[in-house]
């Protein structure tokens, strides 16, 4: 027999805030589920209901104390099941609602007011401030798909840089600041890289993301792909780079011809067509769409043209460079004009392209065996993936290989989860293997930060040992022939009796041969496979990622 819960009748009044400015007044009932809650706050802030949900009713994200799932599995609460009249809410009460759990669109509530009563209907009373975007979209012309141009002031600010050849007196690691406003977080920080690694470029990062990927030792064409591919798609920037007229693509050179016909400035020379994009972590660079970042690389053009002209034939040591814990700061004054002072190296703890996911203890106790060597690596994809914008050429994948003497190697596909935001879902997916293999690590070493966060808080919780190690044992060979059987795979697919060393040979003087033009025409499943191995020499891959930058309707997966 089923014991009668008493369910009080009431009626509650929540305000929902998810960001300052922008928060609902919502009337509920006692006996209206959380789940109806959460939809309640989704039609309040307009957005539409295609993710998971969760509640922390003791206001700690992520806390396993007092939380409810939408889709809940073993041992945890269902939103589906339980009432708020259940949850015991009285005035001031504050929890957290989370809508998404890649994109984590944290909801800040508050009761306002507890009632006598059932309310009829579930009510917005107050409504203040209007919602973000749960999916913003780039605009772009409808007939052609061409972007908006550039601003003639963001190019006056290229060639200006470029005329003081600051990269003649910097070096890349010698990292200065742009402060916007009196935000901390509207900082820029920026480095220059000369012709030695490829072409003169300023490089900004917004709030310093990506900077540290960015300023670590690289050797072109030594090293292992996933070594080059950290190198070239875990960074997020703005960059101007300095390009000669041969390897422009024929939309940005378009641009610029454009603007020296109307200027009468010189193209004449080396590096003299500044080609200006935007990456984020894990895409190749395209066009600088939003309005905000193309004023943020003009002030950083101007910052540094400032800055070349203050330097002269100094000391660059005089301005701040080369101290361990701080950097030259530029802050621009209407009346002052720009001044120097100094602020603190960006913590690369609080790099958003080092994972930290949140995780929770298994509910279920698995047995613990083995000692693992795990890394993120980056495969050739194998099949064809459609309608990708812009095209990822490579799977990212988690490969766990056991070092015991009948060792095995087990690896999970974290190519669905791919995406800075969405680290807690990458996790997932491991986790998710380890539950069907039925067994967790006694130990899992790694060799670098990146992999080593995003294993940290599951291993504290799971009791395994997670070591840094400063090579691996056997995971390189794991890694190649896990790799080489990938290729394998491709060329079959391909149909070519080639083998896949062969092939990439052929395709070398190919691509050699071919200009930029031709080479945009290549099938995608083919660049794919080529821009994700480590048998194509640098300025090749420069090549081709140069032929494939063209307007992206969309900065990357939805989650």
């Amino acid at each position: 027999m089923k014991a009668r819960i008493n369910i009080p009748k009431k009626t509650y009044v929540i305000s929902v805030s998810l960001m300052k400015g922008c928060y609902r007044h919502i009337q509920i009932a006692s006996n209206k589920t959380l789940e109806e809650l959460s939809q309640a706050i989704l039609d309040a802030f307009d957005f539409c209901d295609d993710h998971l949900h969760a509640f922390f009713m003791d206001n700690k994200l992520w806390s396993d104390d007092d939380s409810y799932y939408a889709d809940a599995e073993d041992g945890q609460r269902d939103t589906s099941k339980y009432s708020l009249g259940q949850l015991g809410l009285e005035k001031d009460r504050k929890f957290v609602y989370i809508f998404d759990f890649g994109d984590e669109w944290d909801f800040h509530c508050k009761v306002l007011k507890v009632i006598d009563g059932v309310c009829e209907d579930t009510e917005i009373l107050r409504s203040v401030g209007e919602p973000p975007t749960q999916y913003p979209e780039l605009e772009f012309d409808d007939d052609d798909g061409v972007f908006e141009p550039y601003p003639d002031s963001l190019y006056a600010a290229a060639f200006k840089f470029m005329d003081t050849k600051l990269w003649k007196k910097l070096k890349k690691e010698d990292i200065f600041a742009v402060k916007l406003s009196d935000d901390v977080e509207d900082m820029l920080y920026c480095s220059v890289t000369d012709d030695k690694e490829g072409f003169p470029a300023l490089m900004v990062f917004p709030e310093g993301g990506g900077l540290h990927e960015y300023i670590k030792p690289h050797v072109p064409d030594v090293g292992t792909p996933k070594e080059y591919m950290e190198y070239i798609c875990f960074q997020e920037y703005l960059s101007c780079e300095l390009q000669n007229e041969e390897v422009i693509d024929p939309e940005s050179k378009k641009c610029i011809l454009d603007y020296a016909e109307k200027t009468g400035v010189s193209l004449k020379g080396k590096n003299r067509y500044p080609f200006i994009s935007s990456a984020i972590s894990g895409y190749f660079p395209y066009v600088i769409e939003f309005y905000e970042e193309r004023e943020c690389l003009e002030n950083a053009l101007n910052a540094a043209v400032f800055l070349s002209k203050a330097i002269g034939r100094k000391d660059i040591a005089k301005f701040g460079f080369g101290k361990k814990d701080t950097i030259p700061m530029l802050e621009y004054d209407l009346e002052k004009g720009y001044t120097f002072s100094e602020t603190t190296y960006p913590d690369p703890n609080d790099n958003p392209h080092l994972y930290y996911p949140t995780t929770r203890k298994l509910r279920k106790k698995l047995p613990h065996k083995g000692v693992y060597e795990c890394d993120i690596v980056f495969a050739p994809i194998p099949d064809e993936i459609e309608n990708m914008t812009p095209p990822i050429p490579y799977a990212v994948t988690f490969l766990a290989a056991e070092t015991g003497i009948d060792g095995e190697y087990f690896f999970t596909d974290l190519f669905d989860g791919y995406d800075s935001r969405n680290s807690d879902i990458m996790l997932s997916c491991v986790v998710d293997d380890f539950k069907e293999n039925g067994f967790l690590p006694e130990e899992m070493r790694v060799v670098d930060r990146r992999t080593y966060y995003f294993l940290l808080e599951f291993c504290q919780k799971n009791g395994i040992k997670l070591t840094t190690v400063e090579e691996f044992e056997i995971f390189e060979d794991v890694r190649s022939a896990f790799i080489n059987e990938l290729l394998d795979q491709t060329e079959e697919e391909f149909g070519d009796k080639l083998s896949a060393q062969d092939m990439f040979g052929e395709i070398c003087d190919t691509i050699r041969e071919l200009s930029e033009e031709q080479l945009a025409t290549m099938p995608k499943e083919m660049y794919d496979q080529i821009m994700a191995s480590d048998l194509l020499p640098d300025d090749l891959q420069a090549k081709l990622r140069r032929s494939r930058i063209r307007p992206n309707k969309g900065k990357g997966l939805k989650s």
